[in-house]
């Protein structure tokens, strides 16, 4: 008496597996991610766009693939052991780029007129075994609460938030070699990424 009900279960489970749904392995996550680009994009001005994941913006080691939806241009890029990344692409305001890795949803991330980096004075200098940059920022006109100043090593896809130290001072320390350039830039309390500045690591 038992077979019957053997016969329907077997049926239910082969019946679940019929279409076969894709497995999702990993995770994509858009609050970990930004761009910023050292040049002002409009809708007939492209410029080269920086797609930042912060760590933990993946939690898979596959490639990345970055997609632009209008222009069809598509860069890839390897997430480091942390999950973040840097990749560059061309696009203009309004482009949708898609950032997609397989077993992840991808997530898309819209271009805006970038805001730009208050009025600052930076200082950068080498660490004593010469293996980070320590990176100062004290700015003119001060910054609101909520500001996040950040500053990326995009040889290493490696980014780090500085510490308000002060009313107008940031500061911080970030793995890099002497004479990288850095990007240095940040994101309102409002969360609008800035344009980004290149700040450079002193030679040994």
């Amino acid at each position: 008496m038992t077979f019957p009900f053997l016969v329907v279960a077997l049926g239910c489970q082969s019946d679940s597996t019929i279409g076969h749904p894709i497995e999702i392995t990993g995770y994509l996550d858009p609050a970990r991610m930004e761009l910023t680009s050292r040049t002002q994009v409009g809708e007939e001005k492209s410029a080269t766009i920086a797609v930042a994941g912060r760590p933990g913006a993946t939690t898979s080691t596959a490639p990345l693939l970055i997609h632009n939806a209008q222009s069809k241009e598509e860069v890839d890029a390897d997430p480091t052991a942390d999950g973040g990344f840097w990749a560059s692409i061309d696009a203009r305001a309004g482009d949708e780029l898609q950032v997609a890795q397989e077993g992840a949803e991808a997530v898309a991330l819209t271009v805006d007129p970038f805001e730009s980096l208050p009025e600052r004075e930076v200082g950068v200098d080498l660490s004593d075994d010469h293996t980070r940059a320590v990176v100062t920022v004290s700015f003119v006109g001060g910054l609101d609460e909520g500001w996040i100043v950040s500053v990326a090593n995009t040889a290493l896809s490696l980014i780090v938030d500085l510490e308000r130290t002060g009313e107008v001072e940031f500061e911080g320390q970030i793995d890099a070699d002497p004479d990288t350039v850095l990007e240095l830039y940040g994101r309102t309390p409002d969360g609008v990424t800035t344009l980004s500045v290149g700040i450079e690591v002193p030679a040994e």
